[in-house]
C-alpha cells in the first residue's frame, strides 16, 4: 500500500520551502509540516536530497528517535471530527474589506427610535463594506475556523488531526510513553514517523484508552 506522503508536508506558503514536498536522507524519504514527519523507504516513493547541510540538533534528535523501540500500542477509535466555529476576522462572509464607516467596524448600530441596538444595514452585520474585497486571512476564505481537539495517548497529548492522520495509516502504533515534549514514534506498515505532542498547560485533556 503506498501511502500519499503529500498530506504531511506544509502548506504552500510555509516559508520552509523544504516542507512543501517529500525530501530524501540516505534511503527514505520523509514529509513533515513541523509538527508531524513521515519516513518511508526511498524506493516507494522517489525524492530530492535535501539539501540543508546544517541540520539543527533538534531535527537531527527527531531522525535518531526512528530508530529506537519503545513500548506502543495501536490507537483506540478517535471521537469524529474535526469541528468548526465561525470565523470573528470576516464574521464567516470569508472576505474582508474597508472598515463600515456607519458601525465603526461593529456590525451592529443604536436604533434611534429605541435605542435597541440592531444590525448595520450598511454592511449587512459584517462590519466591512465589500469594496476592495480581498479573501479573508483569518480564515483563508473558509469563512469557519477549525477548533483546535486534544486528546491525552499514554504520559502525552496531542493534536486530534494528527491522531486521526495515525489512526488512518495501516496497522499504526503510537508510543504510549515518553517525556512530555519530545517526540512520540509511531509505526505504521511500510513505514515510521514521529508526532509532536502539545503542551498540557490547558489540560488535562480528554484521554484515549486501549
Amino acid at each position: 500500500m503506498t501511502i500519499d506522503l503529500m498530506q504531511f508536508c506544509g502548506t504552500d506558503d510555509d516559508p520552509r520551502l523544504w516542507l512543501q514536498r517529500p525530501f530524501g536522507i540516505g534511503d527514505y524519504t520523509y514529509a513533515a509540516n513541523g509538527h508531524i514527519l513521515v519516513r518511508v523507504p526511498r524506493s516507494e516513493w522517489p525524492s530530492d536530497e535535501l539539501q540543508i547541510t546544517n541540520r539543527t540538533s533538534q531535527f537531527q534528535n527527531v531522525l535518531d528517535l526512528m530508530n529506537e523501540s519503545p513500548p506502543m500500542a495501536s490507537l483506540p477509535a478517535i471521537p469524529p471530527g474535526p469541528y468548526y466555529r465561525k470565523c470573528l476576522v470576516c464574521s464567516a462572509s470569508r472576505d474582508v474589506g474597508v472598515v463600515c464607516e456607519e458601525c465603526d467596524g461593529d456590525g451592529e448600530i443604536e436604533c434611534d427610535c429605541c435605542g435597541h441596538t440592531k444590525n448595520c444595514e450598511a454592511c449587512d452585520g459584517t462590519g466591512h463594506i465589500c469594496e476592495a474585497q480581498a479573501v479573508c486571512g483569518g480564515c483563508d476564505g473558509e469563512g469557519v475556523i477549525e477548533e483546535a481537539t486534544y486528546y491525552r495517548f499514554g504520559s502525552r497529548s496531542f493534536d486530534a488531526r494528527y491522531l486521526r492522520m495515525i489512526k488512518a495509516l495501516p496497522d499504526s502504533r503510537l508510543a504510549i510513553d515518553g517525556p512530555k515534549m519530545d517526540g512520540a514514534l509511531f509505526t505504521f506498515s511500510g513505514g515510521r514517523g514521529v508526532v509532536m505532542p502539545v503542551n498540557e498547560d490547558k489540560g488535562p485533556y480528554p484521554e484515549l484508552t486501549t
